[in-house]
């Protein structure tokens, strides 16, 4: 089966890497965000769907496929899917929202006006080595991806769409991550016409790291139930 991986704020096509050691029968392909590699950043949302949207086609053709996106990169599963469905008649099988309890997010509202700020934010989320944050040129590409993702999911319009997604979802959250209400979660459910069902990691926001093995081998088997 094969997988599209969609990125956090601030991540790159190798954020996912962690779970090619444990896929056995996986063929996967991780979304390439404008704004690394010295490729520039995105005007706005829709642009970065575009984006992704062609990169999903490419590697999908009319195959079977599954979806994952994690924090912001949930948001753009989410698009990319139902652009798949509407332009090319081929949703996912199944989409995987990670560490989004709403479809509809908050405005990121945090100014971070100075790069400790943002360095303090990114300890308290987790995902990040320590060690990287006190290299200071790793810290000037890392607070400049984050800022533009930030900026970027503020352009985010996640108003109701004309159809629904033709796919079961799982929702895919940390034991330690932020507080969330069971009504926001339960809005996913009403994005699609398939099964929700919804899955609980210990660990922080990236609970995936804490636990890679256990989260990429629970990927791997939900692409075959």
């Amino acid at each position: 089966m094969k997988v599209v991986l969609c990125p956090f704020a601030g991540g790159t096509k190798t954020s996912y890497k962690i779970f090619f050691k444990y896929w056995n029968n996986v063929e996967a392909m991780t979304c390439d965000y404008k704004g690394r590699n010295g490729r520039n950043q995105y005007r706005d949302f829709k642009n970065a769907v575009k984006d992704c949207l062609k990169q999903c086609h490419e590697f999908i053709g009319d195959d079977e496929y599954v979806i994952f996106g994690h924090s912001m990169g949930a948001f753009v599963a989410y698009e990319v899917a139902y652009q798949m469905q509407y332009i090319y008649e081929n949703p996912p099988v199944k989409i995987l929202i990670s560490g989004e309890p709403s479809p509809d997010p908050e405005p990121c509202t945090e100014e971070f006006e100075t790069d400790e700020e943002l360095k303090e934010y990114l300890l308290e989320m987790g995902g990040t080595d320590e060690r990287l944050l006190n290299d200071a040129e790793f810290l000037k590409t890392i607070l400049a991806r984050m800022r533009g993702d930030f900026h970027l999911l503020n352009s985010y319009d996640s108003k109701k769409k004309v159809m629904k997604l033709n796919t079961d979802m799982v929702w895919m959250y940390g034991d330690k991550d932020k507080n969330f209400e069971a009504k926001t979660v339960e809005q996913w459910a009403s994005k699609i016409t398939g099964k929700f069902k919804k899955q609980i990691f210990k660990g922080g926001h990236f609970y995936f790291y804490d636990n890679p093995k256990q989260s990429a081998e629970f990927i791997e088997r939900k692409l075959s139930l």
